[in-house]
């Protein structure tokens, strides 16, 4: 890959862009403590230590969900579970998609963006597939939290939220900024804590 292709899809990044594959190899974004906390619950769903088969980034938009919930992702597929990207124009077909579960071996977390989008399919698939070793690993908006309760009832889904940056968070976004000379307001460097 060109180095001019790198760095533009992190720019794209950097202006808001859900994060390429290629932006999270390459550390463009900023740890979360939240990615932790989803990473180990995923594990223990994967465990069976947690009853539920569906995690719930839910925040507000803006606030960084696509981007956790594609940097646990990454971090899932790099420790070597098969991670699958669910990425449809329509509703995915529950019956298909088992279907097609049945031909990977071993554990499968399946990541879907847009969660409300594909809540009755994602509920239906549940109930289809015997697998025991499937989680799906999501991200919505919080407003639209009633139409994922509605699709899914509140037995086998587990949310978490907490996507405010902390302060060392932040330091951390500032400092990726000005390393890479992105810092449009040199204020921000000279007065850090306020900015």
């Amino acid at each position: 890959k060109s180095v001019g292709a790198s760095s533009a899809n992190a720019i794209r990044f950097a202006y808001g862009q859900v994060p390429d594959w290629s932006d999270l190899e390459g550390g463009w974004d900023v740890g979360r403590n939240l990615t932790g906390r989803v990473l180990g619950i995923v594990k223990a769903m994967l465990d069976k230590t947690l009853p539920e088969r569906v995690l719930i980034i839910e925040d507000d938009s803006g606030a960084g969900k696509s981007t956790v919930l594609r940097r646990a992702a990454f971090e899932i597929s790099r420790n070597g579970t098969t991670t699958l990207m669910c990425s449809a124009l329509s509703r995915i077909d529950p019956t298909t998609t088992v279907e097609a579960l049945k031909h990977i071996e071993g554990p499968i977390v399946i990541v879907v963006d847009n969660l409300a989008d594909q809540a009755q399919s994602i509920n239906n698939l549940i109930e289809l597939s015997e697998r025991t070793d499937l989680v799906f690993l999501c991200a919505e908006r919080s407003y639209r939290h009633h139409h994922i309760q509605r699709a899914f009832g509140a037995s086998i889904y587990k949310t978490v939220s907490g996507l405010k940056l902390s302060h060392p968070e932040a330091a951390q976004l500032l400092g990726n900024y000005e390393k890479r000379g992105w810092v449009g307001n040199r204020t921000a460097l000279s007065n850090r804590p306020d900015f």
